[in-house]
């Protein structure tokens, strides 16, 4: 009873699990980051254009 051969797929889903999705998720991670900081920077930019602590910030 029981499984006697080798599982082969086994294998490759536990190094994809491990090897694959870890840098998809932190990549897709800073992907959003980025794009969440680059909408938010220029929305700040539209609101806040004849503010003179704009001059002040770079």
């Amino acid at each position: 009873m029981g499984q006697t051969e080798a599982v082969p797929g086994a294998a490759v889903l536990i190094v994809v699990l491990l090897v694959v999705f870890p840098p998809m998720v932190i990549m897709s991670g800073g992907g959003m980051a980025a794009l969440l900081g680059w909408l938010l920077k220029a929305d700040a930019d539209d609101r806040y254009a004849d503010s003179e602590l704009i001059d002040l910030n770079t």
